[in-house]
């Protein structure tokens, strides 16, 4: 995450720094061996509100990494340390970190998709949330707009139409984006499709006009907006397929294929006591046991690293 902007450069580039801040806002570390981690520049602390340490940076440890909290040779905090080089708020959060013994390298995840890889959707979803000015921002149920029953092409003009109305300091533009989003809380969804896709279409025969000199009655312009979009429910009806034709019945448990095991991995989670604890069974192909293990750790993490250990 460490880069720097050079003269000139290109359009890919431009735009991939750019988005550079959003990363680094929705990015975290998962803590293996420690040594990739500076406990002052990396996001690496569990507190949904501010991953980051907040005491100052110490002078002649600016390069201070999480495997040096540590106490050689044991997988446990150095409380001596993290005392004399952190703020109360800190070592409480470090704290609720776990340990364990690893030689795996520390991996950066993306915190807002169940993989932990980046995703347009998440990014976009964080961008909303966190980034967009507060001084224009407008309230409202984003998400509604990508589950209208309308084609495509028209939540994505939608989507774009209240982004960029809602960014500008004209309040009769504003305005627009909150009748829309207060239309979509009151009205029913088929009925706001039919609204929606009598909006798409009076800006597309304002397009028409504008740079072909096209001419459409009003009239004629509700009548194709409903049409088309009886065109694509028919459409869609005719390739729906009910799932339980393709799919036969599927059980809760397959043995893997032969010749090979399977590992099946669970996680039991106690906040109120900071702990969580794992469970691995390990079959061969037949389904027989192999191999179970139990084992638990201190700390407070959330479902996906815990059922990822």
């Amino acid at each position: 995450m460490e880069y720097f902007r050079r003269n000139n450069p290109s359009f890919t580039w431009r735009s991939i720094w750019s988005s550079r801040q959003l990363v680094k806002l929705g990015t975290m570390w998962i803590i293996e061996d420690g040594k990739s981690i500076n406990v002052w520049r990396d996001p690496w602390l569990k507190d949904d509100n501010n991953f980051f340490t907040i005491n100052p940076q110490i002078a002649g440890l600016e390069h201070l990494t999480v495997n040096e909290l540590l106490i050689p040779g044991l997988c446990e905090w150095d409380m001596n340390l993290l005392e004399e080089y952190f703020c109360e708020r800190d070592v409480d959060e470090i704290l609720k970190i776990p340990r364990h013994d690893s030689d795996d390298q520390d991996s950066l995840i993306w915190r807002y998709s169940k993989t932990g890889n980046y995703t347009v959707r998440s990014g976009y979803k964080l961008l909303v949330n966190s980034i967009i000015d507060e001084q224009f921002g407008i309230e409202g149920n984003w998400g509604k707009i990508w589950k209208l029953k309308v084609p495509a092409k028209v939540k994505f003009f939608l989507w774009r139409a209240v982004e960029i109305l809602h960014k500008k300091a004209y309040i009769s533009l504003r305005i627009f984006a909150s009748w829309l989003f207060a239309l979509m809380e009151k009205t029913t969804p088929s009925t706001l499709a039919r609204i929606v896709m009598l909006i798409w279409n009076i800006w597309k025969q304002r397009n028409g006009k504008l740079w072909r000199s096209n001419h459409t009655n009003p009239t004629m312009t509700v009548h194709n907006a409903l049409s088309f979009l009886d065109v694509w429910r028919t459409a869609r009806l005719r390739t729906q397929v009910s799932m339980e034709e393709i799919l036969p019945q599927c059980k809760n448990w397959h043995p893997p294929q032969s010749s090979t095991l399977k590992c099946n991995i669970d996680a039991a989670f106690f906040r109120e006591l900071h702990k969580v604890g794992i469970g691995r069974v390990l079959c061969d192909d037949t389904g027989a046991v192999l191999l179970c293990r139990t084992m638990w750790f201190m700390g407070g993490i959330t479902v996906l690293e815990g059922e990822s250990r």
